[in-house]
């Protein structure tokens, strides 16, 4: 069964798929941000939808982080020096 679907094409056998860059994560990003679909976007880049909609999923988490973060650093009104 395993020769036979080496065979006929449907494993991921010889196929490579290389970790993303930092510009190709950037460019998914400001493209799923312009509004293109996860489908759209990895037709374009030839990228697993799964992956895609990963490193969004990751991207949206760690923004929420630091908005997060940022906000539990500021300072009050009433602690700010006159």
């Amino acid at each position: 069964n395993m020769a036979d679907m080496v065979a006929r094409g449907r494993s991921g056998a010889g196929k490579a798929n290389p970790r993303l860059t930092h510009a190709e994560a950037s460019v998914i990003i400001r493209l799923h941000g312009e509004g293109a679909s996860i489908l759209q976007i990895a037709k374009d880049t030839g990228r697993r939808r799964a992956s895609i909609r990963r490193l969004i999923k990751r991207h949206e988490t760690n923004t929420a982080a630091q908005d997060t973060a940022q906000a539990t650093f500021a300072f009050p009104e009433s602690l700010i020096p006159a």
